[in-house]
């Protein structure tokens, strides 16, 4: 055998192990995120204009939920 032969099966058997060994991601939640939220009682500070601010928080949240895709084409 051909020296360069034996150099991709020694290729291809790593390849097939180093998939095989690999971690395998979690798949992500929906609409599970950890967002910053006002607490009763913080000073909120009042913007006008287009300003840069460090500290970040949200007034508000709501959970989306999905909403199917149509394919249905034509006129509504």
């Amino acid at each position: 055998m051909n020296p360069w032969v034996v150099q991709i099966l020694i290729m291809v058997v790593m390849s097939a192990i180093s998939m095989a060994l690999r971690p395998r991601p979690e798949k992500p939640k929906p609409q599970e995120r950890d967002v910053p939220i006002s607490e009763d009682g913080d000073a909120l500070p009042d913007l006008f204009g287009t300003v840069w601010i460090d500290d970040q928080y949200l007034l508000a949240w709501r959970n989306m939920g999905t909403v199917a895709i149509k394919s249905k084409g034509g006129k509504k």
